[in-house]
């Protein structure tokens, strides 16, 4: 189980959060879940609604968009769109090639990502 200060450190990598005051970024830390992902298993299918985001923190993921391999992802990655906190399609399957372990940004966590953008600093 990470610590909320890994959390915050891993959480550097993710689009937009780096330009954040450190307190929001904190808080969104808190608000993360860690989660353990088996082979085989998918974390956005391209079409289909897509509700969460994720930071891979272990493990490797193949990215499909089309049919065609276009990506193998490892830590540090980032699955999802942190503009987007409301429903919307995946444009890329993305399946857990290994076990993985990821941070799981929820649709609220999103939200208040959102909020805190559009009332800037």
């Amino acid at each position: 189980m990470l610590t909320a200060a890994e959390k915050l450190r891993l959480l550097g990598v993710v689009p937009g959060l780096p330009q954040l005051p450190g307190p929001c970024v904190a808080a969104l830390a808190s608000g993360v879940d860690e989660c353990d992902v088996a082979p085989g298993e998918v974390l956005a299918r391209e079409g289909s609604p897509s509700r969460q985001s994720f930071l891979v923190v272990e493990g490797q993921a193949a990215v499909v968009i089309g049919g065609h391999n276009v990506a193998v992802i490892g830590p540090g990655a980032f699955v999802g769109d942190v503009c987007g906190p409301d429903d919307h399609a995946a444009v890329a399957t993305v399946t857990a090639h290994t076990a993985m372990r990821v941070l799981v940004l929820t649709p609220q966590v999103l939200r208040a990502l959102a909020r805190w953008k559009q009332s800037g600093p």
